[in-house]
């Protein structure tokens, strides 16, 4: 079994040689290494794609385009991904015959020329399975079926059979007890406890609640109702495998329940025409064996060489089984796992209480408990071992939280199996909580607490389609940085084969391939992520407290949020039972981890029980030194040991937190919930090297330590400043997102002394050390400007002893000369077009009344030719000599006016390419739409060219009211003609200004 992966150390050299990462930089923090990585970041940072092949029609040409495309765009890498959807009527190579690993033999080969890398979905569609997949490797559920007998008698009869597949059934277990005629005749236990149901809708309920649902006690069982569990009489020897039985029914009435499995049905999700097919049965090690031998062994054969260097992993997207809840080999891996024999207890997970409720929810939550482990262990592990045997990294969307129904998993032990733990978030809005994404923290928390330097993410997802642009990209890119996500996949890029444009794409994706309309101005965005995800995978995640999330299933961790009791400032990881057992230890009074992460505190969650394991290992990292935050338990959970390890619950609780408010927590306190007697004492005891506290915050505490809040944010109430913090080598790095989409002045004091800040522009790649900023008592006040949405890092590398007063890290923008109408706008008849028109006024498309203009997709350019006002020329740096019509003319020193010129665009829908007198300045995507073009102007007669482009939609509106044969456009994503159109084109108004470095 794998308890998780190898040390960090070990992981790093795989990432490394597999070209997933950069090797270490040893150089001090104030060298210039990590800043000239930041200008031009290296390919391990670069985003990925899921890169769609749909319906496997694909051929060698389209392939190469694509990734010289991709390339060219600034992108790391491709995942191939063999899937189909509405609207993709066409066909390919069957997947994974001769002519497909053809094909992919070809993408790899390729992308080794092009020095890309190539990962692989572990099937067509997801998850992962296909048409080799057999019943008896397929998902699987218990089933029961009951028929009652008075007795006495001789009975011989077939019993009713479990409502079944028709492919497979295979019986448990045939059992009888005692039944009370007066009894209701009912269900008493839930359907979710027993996994035949769903724990809430997995979008819209909350993952506190979610997780919470399973926790809730059952009620008291009826009178008459329970079963007593040795009462019980095992039938199946007396059973035959047609369902016949021949048994001598005792006086009374009698249920005999017959217990069995059977298959969910479940098949693979928009799979291409020949990859459709069973999906594997997560909880069985011997189905990923086969898995991986259909799906990914035929692929390495074909990479041969180029596996591990430019063929780099496999992949498993998304957790959408449904519910499987056994296998063939349950039995044993329960036994195993918990220690005892469930069989007593499985009428249980039909519905009855064996025992009593709390002996019936103790079984269900080991049963849970084991669903969990098997999944974490023989599908995530037994794929990351597998890989691994051959060369490949195993990076899967393992944490959930599952869709359509919530699955028991053990999320943050299903990412840690991973080499590369993957979530996913969304840009429609869609598995968003909170105006958190729903699994970035959790994705991040696994990547921290298992020693994994990327955490991956399916980036930008979406349901609505070419409506997004690298300006409302942005906000969603930085929301999850600030979650701890530092290595994107965009969903997706889909191949074309001459289907005309946009082209036939799948009916979900920010598409995002050569068919776009901004694709060639791509690769700005691309250089952002870049440069944000190499900054966020350097050294080591920062943060004052560890929570552990608790022993149940499933097991999620809530998005990122700012906890009551920690307030803001100071930022978090969450950690599971395994974790604390096989990775925590105390050095100094800190927790730490095999790989350099450490926290100051660890925080229980508010419950009554934990495990065993988890508090005898508690009480030894805090005699090592830990402070542990959080109320006793009172109970271990489970039947594990039961009831001695309750006994032994108590013992260690007192020893910890004291006797006597544990025995007010098991006489008074209801479950989850503390009492006025339990919470009105402060508990503050020395416990060996270190601390119990419980009645305090942890905020209360960490300030009572002279731990102050890691950022402080201090600007208008409803201001939303989001961050996160990384050290690497000496350098303190932080990620600074503005949220709301407004200008936005702050002021930010970081828990750093003694060096200069940096402001480090992750849009243009620029970097200067902030002219104003303050020392004192330990902290580094910088005031800090952002444009909507904007964001920026805050670097700590090179020492300071003094303040630096005065200046304004953020001077304002003076308008000098506004470049006013007309201008000569150029559009591209192919597209519908006019070659030439003048604009006399900066106005979107829309509000034209050329029918070729207000439906226009593309790109359009604008032109002006104009002088420089009077005002302006003083501008430039002192000395600066510039070239005029052959002349050089040397600008006077004006000390009054400042020395870089800005041409601010005003607002621009959705990007646009700026030329200036034959010089090519750069794209601009984002507030605040300006550029330097000091070095570009002349006194007379500038040339002026803006290049600006919108999206598809309002050409494919256009269409939508046009006979198929006058269309422009061509794709299988549908349009209504009366749909709103979307601002397009140079807003403005276009002003020149200066402002002071």
């Amino acid at each position: 079994m794998i308890r998780h992966l190898s040390a960090k150390s070990l992981l790093l050299a795989a990432l490394v040689s597999s070209g997933w990462a950069e090797a270490p930089d040893n150089s001090p923090a104030g060298g210039d290494g990590l800043q000239n990585q930041f200008a031009n970041p290296p390919d391990t940072a670069r985003m990925w794609t899921w890169w769609f092949w749909l319906g496997d029609k694909v051929d060698k040409a389209s392939l190469t385009a694509d990734l010289e495309a991709y390339k060219a765009q600034g992108m790391g890498g491709v995942t191939v991904y063999s899937i189909s959807g509405p609207g993709v009527e066409t066909k390919g190579p069957n997947y994974m015959s001769p002519e497909w690993r053809e094909l992919f033999k070809h993408t790899v080969t390729e992308a080794d020329r092009l020095n890309l890398g190539v990962s692989a979905m572990l099937c067509s569609g997801w998850n992962a399975g296909g048409p080799w997949i057999q019943p008896a490797q397929a998902c699987k559920r218990h089933v029961s079926a009951e028929l009652v007998l008075t007795g006495p008698q001789h009975f011989t009869g077939k019993l009713p059979q479990p409502k079944a597949d028709p492919r497979f059934y295979q019986d448990l277990a045939v059992q009888a007890f005692p039944l009370n005629p007066a009894a209701p005749a009912r269900r008493t236990v839930p359907p979710c406890k027993t996994l035949d149901d769903s724990f809430g809708d997995s979008i819209g309920t909350p993952i506190g609640n979610i997780c919470a649902a399973p926790l809730k006690p059952l009620p008291a069982a009826a009178p008459g109702t329970a079963i007593d569990p040795a009462g019980i009489i095992e039938l199946s020897a007396r059973c035959g495998t047609d369902g016949t039985l021949d048994w001598e029914v005792p006086p009374g009435q009698w249920k005999v329940l017959r217990t069995g499995y059977t298959l969910t049905g479940k098949m693979t999700s928009w799979s291409s025409p020949t990859g459709n097919g069973l999906e594997a049965d997560p909880l069985d090690a011997a189905a990923m064996d086969f898995q991986f031998a259909n799906a990914a062994a035929p692929l390495i054969e074909d990479a041969g060489s180029l596996v591990g260097k430019v063929f780099r992993s496999v992949q498993i997207d998304s957790w959408e089984t449904n519910l499987p809840n056994w296998s063939s080999g349950f039995m044993a891996d329960f036994k195993t796992i918990r220690g005892y024999d469930p069989r007593p207890y499985l009428p249980a997970l039909a519905g009855q209480i064996v025992g009593d409720s709390a002996l019936t929810d103790r079984f269900l939550y080991d049963y849970r408990r084991v669903v969990a482990d098997c999944v974490a262990e023989n599908y995530f592990g037994r794929l990351s071992t597998l890989a691994a045997a051959k060369g490949l990294l195993q990076q899967s969307e393992a944490g959930g939280v599952c869709t359509p129904k919530v699955m028991a998993l053990d999320a943050l032990k299903n990412l840690g199996r991973c080499a590369i733990p993957m979530g996913e978030f969304w840009q429609d809005g869609t598995w968003v909580e909170s105006n958190q994404n729903k699994n970035g923290k959790q994705t991040a928390a696994a990547a921290h607490v298992y020693g994994k330097p990327i955490a991956a993410a399916e980036a930008f997802s979406s349901f609505v389609h070419w409506v997004d642009s690298p300006a409302s990209l942005k906000p969603t890119a930085d929301r999850a940085f600030c979650e701890g996500l530092n290595q994107f996949f965009i969903f997706s890029s889909a191949t074309h084969t001459g289907d005309g444009a946009p082209g036939t794409e799948f009916c979900a994706g920010t598409h995002f391939n050569r068919k776009i309309t901004w694709w060639n101005q791509a690769r700005s965005f691309t250089d952002y992520v870049a440069r944000c995800s190499h900054l966020l995978q350097q050294g080591l995640f920062a943060a004052d407290v560890l929570f552990y999330n608790g022993d149940g299933c499933p097991n999620f961790v809530s998005p990122k949020h700012i906890d009551p009791a920690l307030g803001p400032g100071y930022d978090y990881d969450v950690c599971n039972t395994e974790v604390i057992l096989t990775r925590l230890a105390v050095k100094d009074g800190t927790i730490v981890l095999p790989d350099g992460m450490n926290y100051r505190l660890l925080v229980l969650p508010e419950s009554t029980t934990m495990p065993l394991a988890v508090l005898r290992k508690l009480k030894d990292l805090v005699a090592a030194g830990m402070t542990l935050i959080g109320p006793p338990p009172v109970q271990a959970p489970g039947l594990t040991d039961y009831p001695g390890c309750d006994k032994e619950v108590r013992a260690l609780a007192a020893e910890l937190w004291g006797g006597e408010i544990v025995e007010h927590r098991t006489s008074k306190e209801e479950y989850g919930t503390r009492t006025d007697t339990a919470s009105a004492a402060v508990i503050d005891r020395r416990v060996g090297k270190g601390r119990v506290i419980w009645g305090l915050s942890p905020r209360q505490i960490l300030l009572r330590d002279g731990v102050t809040p890691d950022l402080e944010v201090a600007g208008p109430k409803d201001a939303f400043v989001d961050w996160i913090h990384r050290g690497v080598g000496g350098a303190e790095i932080y990620f600074l997102a503005n949220r709301k989409d407004r200008p936005e002045k702050v002021a930010c004091s970081f828990r750093v002394a003694g060096k200069v800040p940096e402001l480090w522009d992750p849009v243009t790649g620029m970097t200067r050390d902030a002219a104003g900023y303050a020392m004192a008592d330990g902290r580094t006040n910088v005031p800090l400007e952002f444009s909507p949405n904007g964001s920026m890092f805050v670097v700590f590398r090179v020492p300071a002893s003094v303040s630096a007063a005065g200046g304004s890290n953020f001077p304002d923008f003076k308008p000098l000369q506004e470049l006013a109408g007309p201008w000569s706008v150029a559009f591209d008849p192919l597209w519908g077009g006019p070659l030439a028109v003048s604009f006399e006024q900066l106005v979107s498309w829309t509000r034209r009344p050329e029918d070729g203009i207000r439906y226009y997709s593309g790109t359009a350019t604008y032109r002006k030719v104009f002088d420089l006002a009077p005002e302006v020329g003083g501008g430039l740096d002192r000395g600066q000599r510039t070239e005029l019509r052959g002349q050089k003319t040397e600008i006077k020193e004006n000390k009054s006016l400042v020395p870089r010129l800005l041409l601010d665009l005003g607002g621009v829908r959705e990007l646009a390419e700026v030329r200036l007198n034959g010089k090519t300045l750069g794209t601009v995507w984002t507030a605040p739409w300006q550029l330097d073009i000091t070095d570009a102007l002349k006194p007379m007669r500038n040339e002026l060219e803006i290049r600006v482009t919108n999206l598809w939609p309002n050409r494919l509106i256009g269409d939508a009211a046009l006979p198929a044969e006058k269309r422009l456009t061509s794709t299988n994503i549908t349009f209504k003609k009366n749909q709103a159109l979307s601002e397009s084109g140079l807003l403005g108004p276009v002003r020149i200004g200066c402002v002071s470095q």
